[in-house]
């Protein structure tokens, strides 16, 4: 975790290097001044071999340097391509960079297929100081939990891909999300082409707008139950959850002690589960017993339920840490 961190501290100061001398470079009194010197030297053997690739194979004339938005360019994917844990998120995050290349080239907006929250963080994490191109999320609703990504080269046209769809049938108490999805991936449907299912007195389904026709056609039965599909008509989508307010004391704000704490079960087997990859802290799969959380980290332990860790509010009298939780009832 700590190298993890090392590494982007170390890419992000790179990046912000590559910045500075772009800005120097452009003002004649910056550019003889000993800063840019320094800056100059620290970003040269990183620039160089990019230097001269260009000089070997631009065209004769060519006087603009563009070896340090090409570098840029190279920091911010790796930066993305960073946050990966594994071959598939890695082809994810890819295709999710190339997207903002396109928009911020060509100047059109660009969306990608509904990714999950972890994702979500990590890209606004990276993209949230962009000025040129907007970075935004959507993923049918307010609130949704699988989103849609997208930079706006041009944010009057902005347009997600998102259909909602109401399945209908007759046995919705009997009927899980399990089932639904099953149902839909047995349709030979990518996962990541369905958003959030969501199921109360109906049942909402968010997919990508190019698939919604041929579920409609396809769709006749989730489980041992015959449906019917159609698109949602109905009243805005909005989701509704409770949450339970807990107050309590640990001696620190580790996550199996705040784990025992939320969902009232021993320390040990809060780190049995942990390290049964059954917790998730924000979305992301985590067999760190003793991660230190930050407050509105959302934590879900499968079979039990989600809570968000809201922080620290105080000390008690025994020098233990007072903590505050929502916890999902």
């Amino acid at each position: 975790m700590i190298v993890r961190q090392i590494i982007g501290l170390a890419l992000s100061f790179l990046e912000f290097m590559v910045f500075l001398e772009c800005i120097f470079s452009w003002f004649m009194p910056l550019r003889e001044s000993r800063a840019y010197e320094l800056i100059a030297k620290f970003n040269s053997p990183f620039l160089s071999p990019i230097r001269k690739l260009l000089y070997k194979y631009s065209p004769a004339g060519m006087m603009m340097d563009l070896s340090p938005l090409i570098l840029f360019l190279m920091i911010k994917k790796e930066t993305v391509l960073f946050y990966a844990k594994d071959d598939d998120e890695r082809i994810l995050l890819s295709k999710i960079y190339d997207n903002y290349v396109k928009a911020r080239e060509k100047n059109y907006n660009t969306y990608s297929d509904f990714i999950s929250e972890d994702k979500k963080e990590i890209l606004e994490t990276i993209f949230k100081s962009e000025s040129e191109i907007e970075f935004k999320t959507y993923g049918g609703y307010e609130g949704a939990e699988r989103v849609i990504s997208a930079f706006l080269a041009n944010s009057g046209r902005e347009d997600f891909p998102v259909s909602a769809l109401e399945i209908t049938l007759r046995n919705i108490k009997d009927t899980s999300h399990r089932d639904i999805l099953g149902s839909l991936m047995g349709l030979g449907i990518k996962r990541e082409t369905v958003g959030d299912i969501l199921i109360d007195k109906s049942i909402i389904v968010f997919v990508k707008r190019e698939i919604a026709d041929y579920i409609i056609l396809n769709l006749t039965k989730v489980g041992r139950y015959p449906v019917s599909v159609d698109y949602y008509t109905g009243d805005r989508i909005s989701k509704k959850e409770s949450f339970e307010e807990i107050t309590t004391t640990i001696s620190s704000n580790r996550l199996d002690l705040i784990l025992s704490a939320g969902f009232k079960i021993k320390r040990s087997d809060a780190v049995r589960y942990i390290n049964q990859k059954r917790v998730s802290v924000t979305g992301r799969m985590t067999v760190n017993s003793d991660m230190r959380l930050k407050e509105n980290d959302k934590i879900v332990l499968r079979g039990y339920g989600k809570m968000i860790y809201l922080g620290e509010s105080g000390t008690s009298k025994k020098g233990k840490v007072i903590i505050n939780i929502k916890r999902l009832v």
